[in-house]
């Protein structure tokens, strides 16, 4: 990917073998001033010429290697931007902040285990990093590590306590474990940071479930309509329309499919507020489209 370095694969990178290097000081700090000022104009194509040029002559410069590696993010080249990073970190593995841009990469490009051994091998360098720890405990969250998740966030949550979405996310791995007085004491903790409607309701929901697990004497997972009626009045995302959702790019790819099938009818189960229903309206009006839902917030907005 980069002229003038040596050949790298995802199995066994090595620091490349020193060329003969004829740039100067002089010329290094102007190359990496025109590489910054070509990142800071998003300037992607002269951050590539730039960079490239001058690794051609000193091929283990850090530096330029993750502006490479920037600019092949931007131009959402996954195959050069890990070849980048990873020279990068053949030259200067000892820096976490190398993997932690490994480790965004690896998620931007759909390797979510990749993305967290990134993560680990940053936190082994920076074991006090909170930003690590956090980032640690929610891909291990997406993964259904919910005990390793559990683990990271209270360290990080340890470190710097005002955090309302780390909070969330360890009551959310509090309730996979079936531990609803930890959800209960997290979620609390997060509106004592910032209220929210959302969070709000998920706190009275846990309240609920617990309370029935302790009236049975046996953990109780169903949430009650009670919950998604609060959820459905009152969170902002759910009150948009349907051509504004946050979940329009799925549904984008679920009409597609739909055309693709030449299917009439559509039967959406558990269809909430209705805006998927409104969004096939709107974009597909040939179909007919019926919704279910066991909130009665849920359907009274959908009907409207």
């Amino acid at each position: 990917a980069l002229s003038g370095t040596a050949a790298y694969t995802a199995s066994r990178i090595e620091r490349p073998e020193p060329m003969q290097d004829d740039a100067t000081p002089a010329d290094v700090r102007a190359g990496h001033l025109t590489v910054r000022r070509c990142l800071a104009g998003r300037d992607w194509a002269g951050v590539l010429v730039t960079a490239q040029a001058l690794l051609a002559r000193t091929p283990c410069d850090p530096v330029l290697l993750v502006a490479c590696h920037k600019a092949y993010v931007a131009l959402q080249d996954c195959v050069n931007a890990r070849t980048t990073i990873e020279c990068a970190i053949a030259c200067d593995g000892k820096n976490p902040s190398l993997h932690h841009l490994h480790s965004l990469l690896e998620q931007q490009c759909g390797d979510t285990i990749a993305a967290r051994e990134a993560t680990r091998r940053a936190l082994a360098l920076a074991p006090a990093a909170v930003e690590h720890l956090a980032r640690l405990g929610s891909l291990s969250f997406q993964l259904g590590d919910y005990a390793d998740a559990a683990a990271a966030l209270e360290a990080a949550l340890a470190l710097e306590p005002g955090r309302d979405r780390w909070w969330n996310t360890l009551a959310l791995c509090a309730m996979k474990r079936d531990d609803l007085e930890r959800a209960v004491q997290a979620f609390d903790r997060a509106l004592t940071i910032r209220e929210d409607p959302g969070t709000r309701a998920a706190l009275q929901e846990s309240r609920r479930l617990l309370d029935a697990t302790l009236a049975r004497g046996h953990a109780v997972r169903s949430a009650s309509p009670t919950y998604y009626d609060e959820v459905f009045a009152e969170s902002p995302k759910f009150l948009k329309a349907g051509t504004d959702s946050d979940y329009l790019p799925v549904w984008r790819r679920v009409a597609d499919l739909l055309a693709q099938g030449g299917f009439a009818r559509v039967l959406d189960l558990g269809c909430g507020p209705g805006q998927f229903g409104e969004y096939i309206a709107q974009s597909m009006p040939e179909i007919s489209y019926a919704g279910i839902d066991f909130s009665t917030e849920a359907v009274v907005q959908a009907r409207r």
